[in-house]
């Protein structure tokens, strides 16, 4: 069996969301973030005889904060919030959407001054 699990969390209050619709193409793989208190809290887990290949895509809100990227996957798109997924035969993973503030990134340059 392949295995892949997808989760949203709020990076912020550190908490994992449940009832976030993620969509997929091929449609086989969406899915909603379970919100039952219970071991699968914030995640759904798909499992299949194949190999998944995927392309997810999360909300741009959740629990009322932003979108902030995806973790675990093979290549993402911020701004359509897609996230590529493939795991071969008996593989497993994990991929997560993460919501809340966007890490600051602090760019420092060195070189020559302009006069």
């Amino acid at each position: 069996m392949t295995k892949l699990t997808v989760k949203a969390i709020d990076k912020q209050k550190q908490t994992l969301v449940g009832g976030v619709d993620i969509t997929s193409n091929p449609s086989t793989f969406s899915g909603k973030t379970s919100s039952k208190r219970d071991s699968s809290y914030g995640a759904y887990v798909i499992e299949v005889r194949s190999v998944i290949n995927a392309t997810l895509t999360a909300p741009a809100k959740a629990n009322g904060s932003d979108f902030s990227g995806w973790t675990g996957c093979q290549s993402t798109n911020l701004s359509t919030r897609t996230c590529v997924v493939s795991l071969g035969h008996s593989a497993s993973g994990t991929v997560t959407a993460n919501y809340g503030p966007a890490p600051i990134v602090d760019l420092k340059f060195n070189g020559a001054q302009g006069t």
